[in-house]
C-alpha cells in the first residue's frame, strides 16, 4: 500500500490551475534553467523577472517539480528544449483545462444600480445533445439566471463575457443566443425575483 505524501504546513504547495495561470500569463511559455531544474523562471516582455521568481519561490520547489512532471505525463503542458533553454508551453488539453478551471469560478458581477436592461440567453441545442443542453442549464442556475421558458433565461446582470466564454468552452458558438431587452411581460415578476424594487 503506497503511502500518501507528507504535507508540510509551513510551505506553499502550486496547484495544477496555479501554475497554469502563471505560464499562460507569460504568453504560454517558461524557460527552465538546466543547471538548477527546480528553479523555474519565467522570461516575460510585460512581467519583470524579478516579480515572477517572487511569485515562484514561494512554492515548495521539489513538490512544484513534481506537479509540473505529472502535468506533463497528461499532457497539459510540454517540453522543448533549445540550446541551454527548456520551455514549457500549454498544450491544448491544457488550456482546456484552464478553461474549466475559470468556468466552475466564474461568478456575475451585481452593479449597485440596475440600468433597466435584460440580458436574455436562449439555447438551440440539438435533441443528440442532452448532456450538453443539461450542462448549459445547470451553468444558467450557478449563475443564478432566471428560467423564463425551457430553453430560455434571463438576467438583470451584465453578462455578454462569460457567455461568449460559456460558448467557447462548450463548442456552441451557433447554439446559443444572446440579446438585450427593455421590457419583458414578465418584468414585474423578474424585477421582483432579483430584488430590484428594493
Amino acid at each position: 500500500m503506497s503511502r500518501k505524501p507528507s504535507i508540510d504546513p509551513k510551505k506553499v504547495y502550486a496547484t495544477t490551475k496555479e501554475i497554469l495561470d502563471i505560464i499562460v500569463a507569460g504568453g504560454g511559455i517558461a524557460i527552465i534553467a538546466v543547471v538548477t531544474p527546480l528553479a523555474i523562471q519565467y522570461a516575460l516582455p510585460e512581467i519583470t523577472l524579478e516579480l515572477i521568481n517572487k511569485l515562484l519561490q514561494k512554492y515548495d520547489q521539489r513538490r512544484l517539480r513534481r506537479t509540473i512532471n505529472e502535468m506533463i505525463k497528461r499532457e497539459m503542458i510540454a517540453l522543448h528544449e533549445e540550446d541551454k533553454d527548456t520551455t514549457i508551453i500549454v498544450t491544448e488539453k491544457g488550456k482546456r483545462q484552464l478553461l474549466k478551471y475559470n468556468i466552475q469560478r466564474m461568478k456575475l458581477e451585481k452593479p449597485k444600480t440596475w440600468d433597466g436592461k435584460w440580458r436574455v440567453v436562449i439555447f438551440d441545442v440539438k435533441e443528440g445533445k442532452k448532456v450538453l443542453r443539461n450542462a448549459l442549464r445547470t451553468k444558467m442556475q450557478q449563475l443564478e439566471f432566471y428560467q423564463l421558458q425551457k430553453s430560455v433565461y434571463v438576467s438583470p446582470y451584465p453578462c455578454e463575457k462569460e457567455i461568449s466564454f460559456i460558448r467557447q468552452y462548450y463548442l456552441v458558438g451557433d447554439e446559443v443566443t444572446y440579446f438585450l431587452a427593455t421590457d419583458l411581460e414578465q418584468e414585474e415578476l423578474l424585477k421582483a425575483k432579483f430584488s430590484l424594487n428594493k
